[in-house]
């Protein structure tokens, strides 16, 4: 994480997709916030929205309201 953090990499995240495929059992398991929050670069996406049933808007209001951040946190 810190070899991450040191080079800027940008995290493609999809955190309903992790969960629609079982990489993760609940949402509040998946490691975004605590990435964000130790300082690296983390995108929220929608992997593959026809799949997902998703849209972004419904990706950023479930990782604010999953994680308890604010807005400007995840822009």
């Amino acid at each position: 994480v810190d070899e991450v953090i040191a080079r800027g990499t940008i995290l493609e995240m999809c955190v309903r997709a992790n969960r629609h495929v079982g990489v993760i059992k609940n949402y509040g398991d998946h490691p975004f916030a605590r990435l964000l929050r130790m300082g690296a670069r983390v995108a929220v996406c929608t992997d593959n929205p026809a799949i997902s049933g998703t849209t972004l808007s419904r990706e950023l209001e479930l990782v604010i309201r999953t994680f308890e951040l604010t807005m400007g946190e995840v822009e």
